[in-house]
This record gives C-alpha cells, structure tokens and sequence, in this order.
C-alpha cells in the first residue's frame, strides 16, 4: 500500500506521482496536508 506521504496528485497528468518525481508542489490549504498537489516532471515541459 503506498504512503500518501511519498505521492502527490499531478494536476496536469491526474496521476499520483511521486514527490521524488515533482517539478513543483503547491501549498494551498486542506491539499497540503492531505493530498499535495503538484505538477510532474513530463508534465511541465509540455
């Protein structure tokens, strides 16, 4: 079972992603603590 701790939700993809794999987090909110929100790397150079 996978940590939520160690995954974010990528708004471009809308897969979770790893935080390894993040190019950048956003820190809004109830999604900070729960379930981070990001953009991955594939997804930000597009």
């Amino acid at each position: 079972m996978m940590q939520l701790e160690e995954f974010f939700y990528c708004v471009g993809c809308g897969k979770m992603v790893k935080v390894h794999d993040a190019k950048a987090l956003f820190r809004t909110g109830f999604f900070r603590v729960v379930l981070p929100l990001g953009c991955c790397s594939d997804c930000s150079r597009v």
